[in-house]
């Protein structure tokens, strides 16, 4: 054989391993950021339980409150999928704030077994939503910035894969979080 043939050969070679390097790579960097979506999903599920039991407790002692209320009711009833709750997440911490906060203007609501066991539910789910946010952000962020490097876009390019969005806070507190770190 000819060494120009065998060249051509190895650089061919060479060209498909490399390939099936970077398309792993990247299929397992998409797969993290699936299995961080994933578990989130679970997450905002099981608020939704909770936030539906926390109302059944809540609703008696409820009575000038009740806007907050009905907007849990309707958050937790109009969950479809994970892109409904990465919209209206932070509404939604922010209603189950304003409905545990009850617990003070309330003292018989206070002294609610029920209610201080989902309270301490919901700042759990809470806190693993939180977590799972970071999770599925430094997935994205990772997989992002790899794609985004050459030569590993070009190999994005050819094997269709595409960036991720990050799982942001609304606007209103992004502003309100912009101000407080201007302050320090």
């Amino acid at each position: 054989m000819n060494m120009k043939y065998i060249g051509i050969m190895l650089l061919l070679v060479f060209l498909v391993v490399i390939s099936i390097i970077y398309y792993n790579t990247m299929l397992k960097k998409e797969n993290g950021i699936k299995n961080a979506l994933s578990s989130l999903d679970v997450m905002f599920k099981r608020r939704n339980d909770l936030i539906g039991n926390l109302v059944s407790v809540v609703k008696g002692y409820m009575k000038y409150e009740s806007k907050t209320l009905e907007r849990l009711i309707s958050a937790r009833l109009n969950y479809n999928n994970i892109k409904d709750a990465f919209a209206i997440s932070d509404s939604i911490s922010n209603d189950i704030k304003s409905v545990l906060a009850l617990g003070e203007s309330y003292p018989e609501l206070k002294a609610n077994e029920q209610f201080l066991s989902l309270q301490n539910a919901l700042v759990e789910a809470e806190d693993l939503i939180s977590a799972g946010r970071r999770t599925y952000n430094a997935h994205v962020t990772n997989f992002n910035n790899f794609i985004s490097f050459f030569p590993n876009l070009i190999f994005a390019k050819l094997f269709n894969f595409h960036k991720y969005a990050l799982f942001n806070i609304n606007e209103e507190l992004k502003k309100g979080r912009i101000y407080y770190e201007n302050e320090k």
